[in-house]
């Protein structure tokens, strides 16, 4: 009877083994196999916050918000090289920046956050706004760091949503596109 014993938890112990390995060269195959998105730090560079905010049927001068990038379809082309013999190779076709939301465009003045760096416009947690730019935004970043703009500036867009705003003196509202957004009357602590 203990002989028994003995060869069951040996074989359990070796199963159990053989289990652990298996899991390990699965985790490592699919390791390779599954595509990964990498993060690229010269996207969010030069991105913008939204400066001169407005909702218009066309931005002129203005840049669009991107709300979502349909990255198209696959499509098929065919091409045919000297000796007359045709090859196919899949392209995508009609990718599209989404930009209006009930018809209408998001627009804003593009500053990238480089160049806002730069220029000075963002400092640090604690830090005074400098003397070019000295009215604060309040705090543009993850980091904690303030945005600084000139006395003649409205500062970037805090806060805009869909549907109708409850606080018509902090808000102005666009009723065709059901959309509404901070004005510069906006003035809640803390401001992000």
């Amino acid at each position: 009877m203990c002989v028994i014993k003995k060869l069951n938890n040996k074989y359990l112990i070796f199963v159990e083994l053989i289990a652990i390995f298996t899991i390990n060269v699965v985790h490592a195959v699919l390791g390779f196999l599954i595509k990964v998105n990498y993060f690229n730090i010269n996207d969010l560079l030069g991105a913008s916050p939204l400066f001169d905010f407005s909702i218009s049927d066309d931005c002129q001068d203005k840049t669009a918000v991107v709300f979502h990038k349909w990255g198209g379809r696959l499509d098929y082309e065919w091409t045919v090289d000297e000796n007359l013999n045709p090859t196919q190779k899949i392209v995508v076709v009609d990718e599209t920046g989404l930009k209006k939301i009930n018809g209408y465009y998001f627009c804003y003045k593009n500053i990238s956050y480089l160049d806002l760096l730069y220029n000075g416009q963002i400092i640090k947690e604690g830090e005074e706004c400098p003397s070019e730019y000295r009215k604060s935004c309040g705090r543009l970043d993850t980091l904690k760091q303030k945005l600084c703009i000139k006395e003649t500036e409205k500062c970037p867009l805090y806060d805009v949503g869909l549907g109708s705003a409850s606080d018509s003196e902090n808000y102005d509202f666009v009723s065709g596109a059901n959309v509404y957004y901070n004005n510069e009357n906006y003035n809640k602590p803390n401001q992000k």
